[in-house]
Order: structure tokens, then C-alpha cells, then sequence
């Protein structure tokens, strides 16, 4: 079954620029979201192309859906794309590496990567 994902923009107070990438894990989303920080958009890495990430604290899953500023001056996100997402193989949140599959909203290509601790590799 595919689970929800998203695509942050993260402006910082100090106007620094960072993209979270969250990834559900259940449907409705009730747990907590997977959540990668992002130097560069990985929707817009080519295939065989990769972004270094750093895996962060899961973040509440109503930023599958939240748009503006962020408590305790923490900055604001705006949300820039969203879809779904499958792992490829057996999914375990424990691990460090994960392969999966994703459908961006509006787009027919289905995306395969692999997110390990340190880089998101777009394989397909």
C-alpha cells in the first residue's frame, strides 16, 4: 500500500534555505513521519544523480499538510511536492538504508531510490 510523502521548504530565521523530505509510514498517517534534511530538491535530482541528507527527528504528520511559520522561531515551510511512495523489498524504519519506489503528484514516472545515512541516490 502506498504511504503519503512530501517535499519542505524550510527558510530558517536567519534566511538559510533547506528542503525536508518526510515520508509517512502508515494510512491515515497516526505515526510519527520519517523526515530527512536535504541540501539540494530531491525531486529534481536526475536519475543516477544523488542529494547528501541528514537523517532528522520524524516530525507529527501534519506536515503532510501544514504550509507557514514554525513555533519557537524555528523559521516557516512551504510545501512544494507531494505524492506516494512504496519500499522496494521489506520495510524497516529501524535501519539506515532504504529503498523505495515514488510517484510525485502530477507526474507519470515512477522513481526508484535508496536513502542511506549520509546521500539519496535517484537510481530510476
Amino acid at each position: 500500500m502506498p504511504h503519503q510523502t512530501v517535499i519542505l521548504r524550510h527558510q530558517l530565521p536567519d534566511g538559510s534555505v533547506h528542503y525536508d523530505w518526510l515520508l509517512a509510514v502508515d494510512e491515515p498517517p497516526k505515526k510519527n513521519l520519517l523526515s530527512w534534511r536535504c541540501v539540494k530538491r530531491p525531486d529534481f535530482i536526475p536519475v543516477g544523480g544523488g542529494v547528501r541528507v541528514e537523517r532528522m527527528a520524524d516530525h507529527r504528520p501534519i506536515y503532510l499538510e501544514y504550509e507557514g511559520p514554525i513555533s519557537a522561531d524555528r523559521g516557516s515551510v512551504e510545501r512544494l511536492a507531494e505524492g506516494w511512495w512504496s519500499p522496494i523489498g521489506e520495510l524497516d524504519v529501524a535501519t539506515k538504508s532504504l529503498s523505495l519506489a515514488v510517484e510525485w503528484l502530477g507526474e507519470l514516472l515512477r522513481e526508484h531510490w535508496v536513502i542511506d545515512a549520509h546521500e539519496a541516490r535517484r537510481l530510476q
